[in-house]
């Protein structure tokens, strides 16, 4: 499971822009896979807000 995050990152640059992949997708960090929970590594709290209202249900349909 370590590698999930590399292997959706592809999937979702095929669909956003480049810009917003490189600004939004592009630093976020695989930490871990336990539980049936996903937890990611973001920069802060407004870049965390921000990827889950415009990205949740992108991220959520992929991890499944």
């Amino acid at each position: 499971m370590s590698n999930i995050l590399a292997q959706i990152k592809p999937k979702i640059a095929g669909i956003i822009s480049e810009d917003s992949y490189k600004t939004w997708i592009e630093p976020i960090e695989f930490v871990e896979y336990e539980d049936n929970k996903c937890v990611l590594m973001v920069p802060n709290a407004f870049f965390r807000d921000w990827v889950i209202e415009n990205f949740e249900a992108v991220l959520l349909a992929l991890l499944k």
